[in-house]
């Protein structure tokens, strides 16, 4: 796993010719032309609370205010742009035997910073950017969590006359910081950084054959080692390939989806200084959907969901097949995060019904149940460390229920959201050995939010 220091020192320069170069063309071509700027901001406040803790060693309840401010600035001048984005979130009143860490905490730090070059047929960015590819199960912006994923790299897309587009990347994802729970919950601003023991790179092809039907691929790689002056990993080395077709939602008509992806090359099975052991990754997952949206002004839809990620077989073995589901949201297929984030894209089995629709123009509201059950019962569920090894607590997890409601005070400018979900344990968490006995977790937010 471990690079020779002059393929680094390369890749790093590629990276900064890319960006020089480009800067250097945009300029060229942008002749005398005057800059546009605009700047934009945008405040999240929001509250939220999750009663019967499910994470495993951590207090019954938790909560957390958090103040997301967002300064958004953009300048164009011809082919050439550039985008700088500055957040602030810090978070206020978390329980101290809580689960809240850099995810749900980040102060003062610059997500994006890019310049970018746009030529017919081709946009090129290079800089610190977030990243939305394809349905964003395993690359996108976070829109729920307070704290989202970004990266330090180049990425490059090209599209043509048939509609379609490719887009390559080769990127450092940033590590946020501080990492000690301590630092995180006393708002301690450090610059989050990024180096070249974490890559990430790939590809993304889609093409839209009509206005309804897309069809997509995707190669990504992920590689990672330890850098024993700052942290301990599992050393992954993964790759992962897959397609998605989607016929797209439209009055009175069904609509599918369908996702699927492979994964492959290896990991340790944690990131523990102790554990050597290199495994064999060998994992995959699935999303299917068919919805049917209804004519009218409430724009309704309901959708029958499924969603299969692998776990591990076997904790004895010289395999890994829990899937990884890299840098995907979990928000909008799965549930709630930020204190929530009980399901995860890993060892998971389970239907959905859905249904979301328009009380009135301003308001929105939507609605879920979900049954799940662990598609391996000797590895651990979600986000929830609870896991049974011998598999004598069985597969069967429990339901979740959420609902959301939306309401666009001022549309464009001031929204107010409310929602709540309670998670009904099943067998396996009544009987696992390292289970929590707290109860069903139910876990509820409000937040307002404004931009201008």
């Amino acid at each position: 796993m471990k690079r020779p220091a002059r393929i680094k020192h390369a890749l790093f320069l590629i990276m900064v010719f890319a960006a020089t170069a480009g800067t250097a063309l945009a300029e060229e071509a942008a002749g005398n032309d005057g800059w546009l700027f605009d700047i934009r901001v945008d405040h999240r406040s929001r509250y939220e609370a999750l009663n019967n803790q499910f994470r495993t060693g951590l207090g019954e309840h938790d909560q957390l205010l958090s103040l997301t401010t967002s300064v958004y600035l953009t300048g164009e001048r011809g082919p050439i742009s550039f985008v700088g984005e500055f957040i602030d979130v810090r978070g206020y009143f978390d329980d101290l035997n809580g689960s809240v860490d850099a995810n749900d905490i980040n102060a003062a730090e610059l997500v994006q910073a890019y310049v970018s070059l746009n030529t017919t047929g081709n946009k090129t960015i290079a800089g610190r950017f977030t990243m939305d590819l394809g349905s964003r199960r395993l690359v996108g912006r976070n829109r729920f969590r307070t704290a989202t994923n970004a990266f330090f790299g180049v990425l490059s897309t090209w599209t043509n006359e048939r509609s379609e587009r490719i887009s390559l990347f080769y990127t450092l994802p940033l590590v946020r910081l501080p990492d000690s729970s301590r630092a995180v919950r006393d708002n301690v601003i450090a610059i989050d950084r990024q180096d070249f023991d974490l890559q990430f790179w790939g590809g993304h092809y889609a093409r839209d054959w009509s206005e309804r039907l897309l069809t997509e691929g995707f190669f990504f790689a992920l590689q990672e080692q330890d850098d024993p002056d700052e942290r301990e990993t599992k050393d992954r080395e993964i790759y992962t390939f897959g397609g998605r077709v989607l016929l797209k939602p439209a009055p009175e008509a069904w609509d599918v989806e369908i996702e699927a992806g492979y994964q492959w090359g290896t990991s340790r099975g944690s990131a523990l200084t102790t554990d050597r052991e290199t495994l064999d990754v060998s994992a995959q997952y699935l999303h299917a959907e068919l919805g049917y949206r209804f004519d009218g002004a409430s724009k309704s839809r309901i959708s029958l969901d499924m969603d299969y990620a692998s776990g591990d077989k076997s904790p004895g073995d010289n395999s890994q097949n829990r899937f990884d589901a890299l840098f995907g949201p979990i928000a909008g297929d799965l549930g709630f995060t930020s204190l929530n984030s009980l399901i995860s894209r890993s060892n998971l089995i389970s239907p959905a019904l859905r249904y979301e629709t328009s009380i009135s123009e301003r308001i929105r509201a939507t609605a879920a149940w979900r049954v799940a059950w662990l598609a391996s019962k000797t590895d651990s569920f979600g986000s929830s460390g609870v896991q049974d090894p011998t598999g004598a607590s069985g597969r069967y997890a429990g339901q979740q229920i959420d609902a959301k409601l939306r309401v666009d005070v001022i549309p464009g400018c001031w929204t107010i959201e409310a929602g709540a979900s309670l998670f009904v344990n099943g067998a396996f968490f009544d009987e696992a050995p390292n289970a929590n006995d707290t109860g069903n977790p139910l876990y509820s937010f409000v937040e307002t939010r404004v931009s201008f």
